[in-house]
């Protein structure tokens, strides 16, 4: 009689920490955390990064990065889903987490300034003045979204953790996300210097890396008008 091997999934994970008498539960969250804090930092990067009560970028989304573990840790909201198949399991966890982001970075950043009494009135213009200096004091390419476009990082990232792609289609949509932005035609523009960057690592052309993007923006914008 063979041995039957029992496969443990990220649901299992899960379960196991957020059991208290499960004697193993650290160490199931501590392989939980291993697999998904990648996704979890550049998520709220993302939120924060274009933040105007942000000063900086980086250390905010460490500081909202921690936040959100310590919810994962002590949550008991998750409900595996019945049916799935093991492929998806990956990405209905990450729909989960978003939302933990989302609401970490409301109560950080929303409700708190909202309840912040408003003592000092900044003119447009000496704001744009600000903004500009403080932009081109960063050591990287940053750019700064609009609202709207924001929202689109927001809804892009969501349907990221739920499409299937291999590590290079990942990368560079992680790097049109860190650096990219939307033109008045509303084409997502990449700087030179970070095309370049991918252009040498994966040694093709920057039409390869275009279409690479395009490809995964059909997937990305047909997973969004589902949801």
């Amino acid at each position: 009689m063979g041995v039957k091997t029992i496969t443990t999934t990220d649901y299992d994970l899960i379960e196991r920490f957020q059991d208290e008498h499960e004697s193993f539960a650290r160490e199931a969250f501590i392989e939980f955390y291993d697999k998904y804090s990648s996704y979890i930092y550049r998520t709220c990067h993302l939120f924060v990064m274009d933040n105007q009560h942000v000063h900086d970028v980086k250390a905010d989304a460490e500081d909202l990065s921690q936040k959100v573990i310590d919810k994962i840790y002590r949550s008991n909201t998750f409900k595996r889903k019945k049916d799935i198949l093991p492929e998806e399991i990956t990405f209905h966890i990450r729909g989960w987490i978003y939302l933990i982001i989302k609401n970490a970075f409301n109560d950080e950043y929303v409700k708190k300034v909202e309840r912040r009494p408003k003592l000092v009135r900044i003119e447009s213009k000496t704001q744009d003045e600000i903004e500009f200096k403080y932009t081109n004091k960063q050591s990287e390419v940053k750019t700064v979204l609009s609202k709207e476009n924001l929202e689109k990082y927001k809804m892009i990232e969501l349907a990221m953790s739920q499409i299937k792609m291999s590590d290079k289609e990942l990368d560079v949509l992680r790097v049109y996300l860190e650096s990219g932005w939307f033109d008045e035609r509303d084409n997502w523009i990449l700087p030179q210097e970070r095309m370049n960057e991918l252009t040498d690592k994966y040694n093709v052309q920057k039409n390869s890396i275009i279409q690479c993007k395009s490809r995964l923006m059909t997937k990305v914008k047909a997973k969004i008008k589902s949801h």
